[in-house]
């Protein structure tokens, strides 16, 4: 007996809902598939990631480590950090009645020698207070002026200062050459707080146009602060020299200030590494920014030299 064609439709529709159910299985299936490599490769990806954190988490202590056996390291020769003081306290300057400030901050200091001291401070050199110390004031040939705080120190509040530099040896009007150095004391200075001055005559850059003109100008600078030190040194009742940093006013001419500082640095760094004798030996900095400049300049010096030395 044959099939109707009711029981064929019926037949047929079977096998199409069959085919159907097939396909919608085996794309679930593949969906599925698709599922599982979708989140093997993310946990794979994840994984990678936490490799990656942790290795760059691992270069990270490694360099925190070396970055604390540099700063143990160096610790014998930098005693404050300069920058990086993030001036947690600020200087303050009470002035008299002259407008004189007494007030300063040690803003860096590094023990360039087993004796030696070189620290570098925000604030106005007469401020300086050491029963041991010699303040530099820079001064003309013939041993008067050289700044307004020169001439405000010894004419208005300073009369022995003036006495001393007039009882200096005069040779055709000079009592001090250029870039070399004179001690007057011990003595009571009124507003100086140090029973000793150092004299210098420092050179000028104002008409150095040439290159030449600007190292022959600059060797005599480092030969002065040379000078100012081996002077201090020859007494034995000075330990400690107050520094200004010379030739930074008018008289460096259209020079950077930097190459002032470079001279500077230079020239003290040296000067400690191979002498004793003084304890300490101290710049002052009247701007707070250029005072961090020059400790940074001094820093990077001492740190070139630590390096070279390691090498």
């Amino acid at each position: 007996m044959k099939p109707t064609t009711a029981a064929k439709k019926k037949q047929a529709k079977a096998v199409t809902i069959e085919a159907t159910e097939e396909e919608e299985a085996t794309e679930e299936s593949e969906a599925q598939e698709d599922n599982e490599e979708s989140e093997a490769q993310n946990e794979a990806q994840e994984d990678n990631e936490e490799s990656e954190a942790a290795e760059e988490s691992e270069a990270a202590e490694e360099s925190e480590a070396e970055a604390s056996e540099v700063q143990e390291d160096n610790h014998d020769n930098r005693v404050f950090s300069p920058v990086f003081m993030n001036w947690f306290h600020e200087a303050m300057h009470p002035r008299d009645e002259m407008g004189f400030s007494f007030g300063y901050v040690r803003l860096a200091s590094w023990r360039v020698s087993p004796s030696v001291f070189v620290s570098i401070c925000f604030g106005t050199i007469t401020s300086f207070n050491s029963p041991t110390g010699a303040l530099v004031l820079t001064t003309k040939k013939n041993g008067r002026g050289g700044g307004s705080i020169n001439d405000d120190i010894s004419d208005a509040r300073g009369p022995q200062l003036l006495q001393d530099r007039n009882n200096l040896p005069e040779e055709k009007g000079v009592r001090c050459g250029m870039a070399e150095a004179r001690v007057l004391g011990p003595n009571d200075y009124d507003l100086l707080m140090t029973p000793y001055v150092l004299l210098t005559v420092a050179p000028s850059f104002t008409r150095c146009t040439e290159p030449h003109h600007i190292r022959k100008a600059s060797n005599l600078l480092y030969k002065t602060y040379e000078n100012i030190l081996n002077e201090a040194k020859s007494h034995p009742f000075i330990n400690q020299v107050a520094l200004p940093l010379l030739a930074s006013g008018s008289s460096r001419g259209d020079l950077k200030l930097h190459k002032m500082m470079e001279v500077a640095v230079l020239a003290v760094y040296s000067w400690a590494l191979d002498n004793s004798g003084l304890k300490d030996i101290v710049f002052f900095v009247e701007s707070k920014k250029n005072a961090v400049k020059f400790a940074g300049y001094m820093d990077d010096t001492i740190d070139g030299c630590i390096k070279a030395k390691l090498t």
